[in-house]
């Protein structure tokens, strides 16, 4: 857990991020026993797992906060759980499954 909110504070601090300074950062358990150390700031988020970091802009949704960029999509409600799925080329919703990931309470 702390060295991916570490390393998400190094990208957004260092300038290799473009969110300025964040307002949150959470970090998910999944359910595969990954985890998901999300970092956010109006309308975008950074994620890091399995150690790759992806930059993300908020997305329509009905509900909660859905964000996407370089492939994956991070849909959440609230800062209690979210889904992380991949976007196959040219998918703007994706065809497969998502990963299940819950803050702790």
């Amino acid at each position: 857990m702390g060295r991916g909110v570490a390393l998400l504070a190094a990208l957004v601090l260092g300038g290799c991020g473009h969110l300025g300074a964040i307002s949150e950062v959470t970090t998910y358990s999944c359910a595969d026993g990954s985890t998901v150390t999300a970092g956010y700031r109006g309308k975008r988020a950074v994620i890091h797992h399995r150690g790759k970091s992806h930059h993300l802009t908020i997305q329509p949704s009905a509900s909660g906060a859905r964000y996407t960029g370089e492939g994956v999509q991070w849909w959440t409600k609230g800062l209690t759980e979210g889904a992380l799925s991949r976007l196959a080329p040219g998918e703007d919703v994706p065809s497969a499954g998502s990963l299940a990931c819950a803050a702790p309470t």
